[in-house]
């Protein structure tokens, strides 16, 4: 739907759906850009996430702030429910980043 709208315009706008669904981003340098890189799992986002989490939470960042933008990641995927609870459910003071490894579990 996107490819079919920029041959009208010079961008398009995904709102909401990027917070919900920000795998949609996986295949843009593919689709877009002939890109030949191998497209990351969504696991492996997730664990390379993990050290700039480890860090900034250290820094005193709260965890709930680091794992918000993960929550949507898994959309439409088995365990989704599952992942978007416990990261939801886990994520408050006293949370460690042990959780994201938990919750990654569940997919």
């Amino acid at each position: 739907q996107m490819r079919q709208h920029l041959q009208h315009v010079d961008g398009v706008m995904l709102g909401r759906e990027a917070y919900s669904n920000p795998y949609l981003f996986a295949e843009v340098d593919q689709q877009f850009y002939q890109s030949t890189s191998p497209i990351k799992t969504r696991q492996e986002v997730v664990l390379e996430y993990l050290p700039y989490v480890i860090e900034q939470h250290a820094k005193g960042v709260p965890l709930r702030r680091l794992t918000k933008n993960l929550i949507g990641l898994f959309q439409g995927m088995p365990g989704a429910r599952a992942w978007r609870r416990y990261l939801s459910e886990n994520s408050g003071r006293g949370a460690t980043v042990n959780i994201v490894r938990e919750a990654l579990g569940l997919i």
